[in-house]
This record gives C-alpha cells, sequence and structure tokens, in this order.
C-alpha cells in the first residue's frame, strides 16, 4: 500500500489494486505535510548480545483543524515510528 497527500489535503491509501480510500475528513482537519523517512538502525539484542540492522521509518504528519464557532483552529504536528519485525529479530 501507499500512502498520500490527496485532493482537499486530505490523507489517502492507494491499494494494491490502484483504488483510493480517504482516511481523515476535509470537513474537520486539512493536511499540509506528510513524510517518511526510512533508514537503517543499528540494534542490539540484550538477552544474546547479538547486532543486526533494523528497518526504520518515521511518519510526519502537519495540519489543523478547521474552526469552528466553539472552538478556532488548531495546527499539529505528529510524529510517530514504525519498524518491521520477524518472530526473532536477531
Amino acid at each position: 500500500m501507499t500512502y498520500r497527500l490527496g485532493d482537499n489535503a486530505t490523507l489517502q491509501r492507494v491499494n494494491c489494486d490502484g483504488s483510493t480510500d480517504t482516511l481523515t475528513d476535509s470537513a474537520a482537519v486539512t493536511l499540509s505535510h506528510l513524510a517518511f523517512d526510512t533508514f537503517l538502525k543499528q540494534v542490539q539484542n540484550p538477552s544474546s548480545g547479538t547486532t543486526g540492522e533494523q528497518l526504520w521509518t518515521t511518519i510526519l504528519v502537519t495540519g489543523a483543524t478547521q474552526a469552528t464557532a466553539e472552538n478556532p483552529q488548531k495546527t499539529f504536528h505528529i510524529e510517530t515510528g514504525a519498524t518491521m519485525r520477524s518472530i526473532s529479530i536477531l
């Protein structure tokens, strides 16, 4: 799967068959930035002392909520990480 900024500053998932799913509501949130930064990280298994490389992806999202009569617009920055692991990493 692929993720991208879609029409109306929404988050979209592009499926393997080419179809897309919109994952955010443009009436509530608009996104201005979406980035994926992937790198290899050196890791060590504390139990066995073995070391290896682990693929790591940092996901960054920037956007803003829509202003309402009760709440002003608020900007946000989200950062999270993901890694792919097998049953036994090292």
